[in-house]
């Protein structure tokens, strides 16, 4: 059914871009002396920078950067919203964040722009949808994300350890782990010894323990395939008719104690790992498995920085044979894996703020960093933080081989990345309004059971009440109504 659906998805895309060849190209103005001040979370400064001189060059414009600590965007950006300060004429924030913006008056209306754009028929419907609130757009999407899993070719698929393995752990290595039982063995496994002969010791996983450095996202990946169950949408992270929060539920309680878990195969220094320690450690050859969004794929391939060129593979995060009915309060069994890809972060987004007085040249910068040239060269970027989003993107391996550094047999890091994101499961991030003030919450209270000062059900319940307090604050049934729509829910 999914080899079905990706099938179809690809023939689309084929024929969608094959019926608007010599479509006209943008205009991106003449802007000699003004300049365009930029707030940009951490992780996403790479590819704006790279723009901004190419921009600047085409129509005279200045660019101005900005760029605020992963862990404070939210905070820092908000802030400044709401007392008004006229600090930047674009943000680039988490898509998640764009119904509170928007809804506050934060950020402008950019309909008037969108109906000049020329391309937008590339952009996937699941990242074009993030744009909106109340039917029209607010946001210009510059990424798409889904967490992924990365195992070890080299590791996993040598016969030597796969019988040692079977051996020890009484069944076949699972390449890749298809479960989170699975990949805690493998990461047992893997752990502590130079399985790589290059003379240093090797570890079984990576993950990001850091706090207010993406540990919830990658969390909720973890937790999808147990809490997500594919017959009640919207059971995820609330109960869609009271608003309830489910995350001190039993498959969130077992989510996170995997995820304590899975630090007794990481190296020394893990719990200091944020996403750009992962991300710089892993292509270093340090590990045998990791999840993350695209970005360790494309990091992979550069030949400065890793030596697992050509030994990586990909895979859906693990999914689960048992997944909890939150009707019935008890674990429905399957005898096929049930799966849920994770649509964490939603993908990094460039807004207006309501305060600039330079709104035109503004969307001149952010169109000019969406085209569809200019954005194949941002996923192609190894360090820009921008993932596929656009058709053309997974549809043309040939731009991966032969674009900003060379890809090493793109098609499957391509086919798991558009699996993820069609996938019938597949969950989107938290996007109600306050959805940073949740995560900052719930990313406290795990961070005290990862240090062992609580359990994770004690962190859970305790988190689930910060929740109930944020969900009142802002208004419970606003709060039910925006979040039933996330899930299509009347």
């Amino acid at each position: 059914m999914i080899k079905r659906i990706l099938i179809i998805m690809l023939s689309l895309f084929l024929l969608a871009m094959i019926s608007v060849v010599g479509m006209a190209q943008n205009d991106f103005g003449n802007y000699e002396g003004v300049t365009v001040r930029i707030g940009a979370g951490a992780f996403s400064t790479k590819s704006i920078i790279d723009a901004a001189e190419k921009w600047e060059k085409l129509t005279g414009g200045k660019i101005e950067m900005t760029e605020v600590p992963y862990g404070d965007i939210y905070e820092k950006m908000l802030s400044s919203f709401m007392m008004g300060v006229d600090a930047w004429d674009i943000v680039y924030y988490c898509s998640n964040w764009t119904l509170e913006f928007a809804e506050g008056e934060y950020i402008q209306n950019l309909e008037k722009y969108f109906a000049n754009k020329t391309d937008t028929w590339d952009v996937l419907p699941m990242f074009q949808k993030l744009q909106y609130y109340e039917g029209e757009r607010y946001t210009l999407m510059i990424d798409g994300d889904v967490i992924i899993g990365y195992y070890r070719k080299d590791a996993l698929e040598n016969p030597e350890y796969q019988a040692k393995f079977a051996s020890e752990y009484g069944y076949p290595m699972p390449v890749p782990p298809k479960t989170w039982d699975q990949w805690l063995d493998v990461a047992k496994f893997f752990n502590g010894w130079d399985w790589d002969n290059d003379g240093e010791l090797e570890y079984g996983t990576l993950n990001v323990y850091q706090p207010k450095n993406c540990f919830w996202g990658f969390y909720f990946a973890l937790a999808a395939p147990f809490a997500a169950h594919p017959d009640y949408p919207g059971y995820f992270y609330f109960d869609p008719n009271t608003m309830e929060p489910l995350i001190d539920t039993e498959p969130w309680v077992k989510a996170l104690e995997i995820y304590i878990a899975l630090k007794d195969f990481g190296p020394p220094g893990v719990m200091n790992y944020g996403c750009g320690e992962v991300r710089g450690n892993y292509p270093a050859g340090n590990a045998a498995l990791t999840m993350d969004w695209g970005d360790v794929g494309i990091m992979a391939q550069d030949p400065e920085k890793s030596t697992i060129k050509g030994k990586i593979g990909y895979a859906l995060t693990p999914g689960s044979y048992e997944v909890w009915n939150p009707i019935e309060k008890k674990w429905d069994k399957y005898s096929e894996i049930q799966y849920a890809p994770h649509l964490a972060w939603g993908g990094w987004c460039a807004a207006i703020p309501s305060t600039s007085n330079v709104a035109d040249a503004a969307w001149s910068f952010m169109n000019f960093m969406d085209t569809i040239e200019n954005s194949m060269v941002g996923v192609t970027t190894p360090g820009a933080a921008r993932n596929p989003y656009r058709a053309s993107h997974l549809v043309n391996p040939d731009a991966w081989v032969n674009g900003t550094i060379s890809y090493e047999d793109p098609i499957p890091y391509l086919q798991v990345n558009l699996l993820g994101y069609v996938h019938p499961n597949a969950q989107p991030d938290m996007m109600i309004p306050k959805a940073g003030e949740y995560t900052a919450a719930l990313d406290r209270w795990c961070m005290r059971a990862i240090a062992g000062e609580i359990s994770a059900e004690e962190a859970l319940k305790e988190a689930a009440k910060e929740w109930e307090k944020i969900t009142d604050n802002y208004g419970r049934e606003t709060q039910k109504r925006l979040y039933r729509q996330i899930y299509g829910l009347k």
